[in-house]
């Protein structure tokens, strides 16, 4: 497993703090993506992919990567904020921002950092990145480590703005009264609508509603909407909801034929090719984001595939026994991964 060339970092770092370093790495389409890496040069190389989509990263996420599980074993965390989210620019863009130019972006970062392979890890959203990452560049990848699964097909939609309305009335009410809908389809289309829409004020408001909602039910216990959205900023809602609303809106650009019913998403095109990289997911029994229920798409389409469920967690990694059960399943992955370097 080559390891980073410490002229490659230092020729395109802008700073260094807390042994952290930054670069930023222009990919095209007017795109620049942030990004950091930390732990020891000879540390087993793991990427981390962020939420969202539109979440972006934070340093404090390299922090998953240490403590007393990995004092003897070395991880080089691999953080970058996805086209327009964090300090990635421009800022808020959706232009050529899709889950195929997000995959070419990975694959720039990982030959920029000198890494013949590395472990390909996602959150959420990220999730999805990871396996269609994987699923084009398999060569790259020693294992697929995921928390918190989701899918494209109808049963996320209908679940993420009906469904979660039986765990919680109040913010589903207030996401379906802003915009008059209470269907899933009419309230996608609706918010995509006005977040995109001329009226800055009304798309403001928008985003901020759209944003609270999805918060509230990112643990275990819905938190409460109000004090949720009373606390957003506007402007950095609005570039959160921009960027998920687009990829919500286009199922996340994934690519699937009109009568492929085993496939309904597009999400698991190809995964045949993943037959010999370890897959491992790590996911919340109280997950209102996502589902445990989507878990079963991903048993069908990658049977090899381990799952372990925290089961008083919800969807934030936050929740003490699901990062537990992350921060485990990756030193059990890099440990095996030191035997092989």
């Amino acid at each position: 497993m080559a390891q980073t060339s410490d002229k490659a970092v230092s020729d395109r770092s802008t700073s260094e703090d807390r042994g952290l370093k930054r670069g930023q790495l222009a990919v095209g389409d007017g795109h620049s993506i942030a990004w950091s890496i930390n732990g020891p040069k000879d540390g087993v190389p793991v990427v981390l992919l962020h939420g969202g989509p539109g979440a972006g990263s934070s340093e404090e996420m390299h922090d998953i990567f240490t403590g007393p599980l990995f004092a003897n074993l070395p991880v080089r965390s691999i953080l970058f904020d996805q086209r327009g989210c964090g300090a990635s620019t421009p800022l808020g863009s959706v232009e050529a921002n899709t889950t195929d130019n997000l995959i070419a972006d990975i694959e720039q970062l990982r030959v920029l950092l000198d890494f013949e392979s590395w472990i390909v890890a996602g959150g959420s959203w990220g999730t999805t990145l990871a396996l269609r990452y994987a699923v084009a560049h398999p060569e790259r990848c020693h294992a697929v480590l995921l928390r918190a699964v989701t899918i494209w097909s109808d049963e996320k939609f209908s679940w993420a703005l009906e469904g979660r309305k039986a765990v919680k009335a109040a913010p589903w009410q207030a996401l379906s009264n802003l915009v008059g809908a209470d269907d899933w389809r009419n309230i996608l289309t609706a918010y995509h609508e006005t977040v995109f829409g001329p009226d800055i004020e009304r798309a403001l408001e928008a985003a901020c509603t759209w944003i609270a909602y999805e918060n509230t039910f990112n643990t275990a216990e819905p938190g409460n909407f109000n004090e949720i959205y009373a606390g957003l900023n506007p402007e950095t809602a609005m570039i959160k909801a921009r960027i998920g609303l687009h990829y919500w809106k286009h199922r996340a650009f994934l690519d699937t034929g009109p009568n492929d019913t085993k496939n309904p998403d597009g999400l698991f095109s190809g995964v045949d090719r993943l037959a010999d990289i370890p897959i491992s997911i790590v996911h919340g029994a109280r997950d209102h984001i996502c589902h445990p229920d989507f878990l079963s798409a991903w048993k069908d389409a990658l049977p090899q595939t381990k799952i372990k469920m925290a089961p008083d967690a919800g969807h934030s990694l936050e929740h003490p026994a699901l990062k537990q059960a992350f921060q485990q399943l990756t030193a059990d992955t890099v440990a095996a991964q030191q035997t092989i370097r």
